[in-house]
């Protein structure tokens, strides 16, 4: 008797969690493409250990019609998601989303976020506009970039998101490893005032980062007068070893730096370039050093002849933030942009700086 009791007590019991988890199942079922994004930023942020709460989920298009998603954090903070590749394009923790203003927002992946108003598309962070009427090349390099993150679809995320299954999956990183350069909260804490000029000297900015990075660390010895870190005095000499170039490309960038430390004993002049992520992983990895990496699109105001590129410091890199597709950590040159996770696409080239 009292065996038949505790059997009657077992099945009751199977039977109760079985209907917990037939109504969770139900419940994740009903859930609309909006809320499974929520839902999985939200698992997102538990990961993180980070307890700020999504407000909003905002859809973008980039330049060829395609969507992503964009999760809004408070009080700051965003993630933007291409949802049918269940990838995390970017995020950043410390800035507003670049879209908040926007009435039109136009993304064209990382550092390319735009408000297309009347017949230019205004750049949201920068201000910097370009016609949308010239956009056509720039749209088949966002198809492109579009159907790569396809190609590396992480399954059981895009299911999720798209609906075609209701269990989000729960992925351990606990053993995953992150890759840093030495000492990268230095990065991490210039939050501003380190040498950013207007004018699209990205890559200038970012060469002025690297080499006060190696300056504070005593890799090179850069002269007093350059060497303080919110000064923009060492942007401004790179930039006049320029020769008018107005840095964005990673070999105008390598011979802006090296033609500046033939001037100077203690810095050497080692820096070069490679084609795409060629030697960044291993500069990262291997050698602990920053490495500058370069974006592009097409650039309609040069009639499509060069390229429209963003360069940002890559300080870290990690192989589980998006299991399928390597994720930079990035100081992107801007205030409140020194710490951007952004996937491994769209990257042109990049300069390495070897003290």
């Amino acid at each position: 008797m009292k065996k038949r009791i505790i059997s009657l007590i077992m099945v009751l019991a199977l039977l109760a969690v079985s209907s917990i988890s037939a109504l969770a199942f139900e419940s994740e079922a009903e859930l609309n493409a909006d809320e499974r994004v929520q839902h999985f930023i939200e698992e997102k942020l538990v990961s993180l250990k980070d307890n700020r709460a999504v407000v909003s989920i905002d859809t973008v298009k980039d330049f060829a019609g395609q969507e992503y998603k964009v999760a809004v954090c408070a009080p700051k903070g965003y993630f933007i998601v291409h949802p049918e590749a269940g990838i995390i394009v970017e995020y950043n923790l410390n800035a507003v989303s670049p879209f908040n203003d926007a009435e039109n927002p136009i993304y064209g992946g990382p550092t390319f976020y735009y408000d297309y108003t009347g017949n230019e598309c205004r750049h949201t962070v920068l201000g910097t506009t370009i016609s949308f009427y010239d956009t056509t090349a720039i749209r088949s390099k966002s198809l492109s970039l579009y159907n790569e993150l396809l190609e590396k679809k992480y399954e059981p995320v895009a299911d999720y998101l798209i609906g075609k299954s209701d269990q989000l999956p729960f992925r351990n990183t606990e053993e995953d490893p992150d890759h840093w350069i030495s000492n990268h909260a230095w990065f991490q804490a210039r939050v501003s005032g380190f040498g950013y000029v207007d004018g699209g000297y990205c890559g200038y900015i970012a060469a002025n980062l690297v080499l006060k990075y190696h300056n504070n660390y005593n890799h090179i010895t850069l002269p007093s007068t350059l060497a303080t870190i919110n000064s923009t005095a060492l942007t401004n000499a790179l930039i006049a070893k320029g020769n008018g170039n107005n840095g964005t490309t990673a070999v105008s960038v390598s011979n802006a730096i090296n033609a500046f430390a033939a001037d100077w004993s203690g810095v050497p002049a080692n820096a070069s370039w490679a084609v795409g992520s060629l030697g960044a992983f291993t500069e990262i990895n291997t050698h602990h050093r920053p490495c500058i990496l370069f974006g592009s699109l097409p650039d309609p105001r040069d009639n499509f002849n060069s390229y429209l590129f963003h360069a940002v410091v890559a300080y870290g890199y990690n192989f589980y933030e998006n299991p399928t597709l390597e994720t930079w950590v990035c100081h992107y040159g801007w205030d409140n942009y020194e710490e951007v996770h952004i996937v491994n696409s769209m990257m042109g080239t990049n300069t390495k700086y070897a003290p």
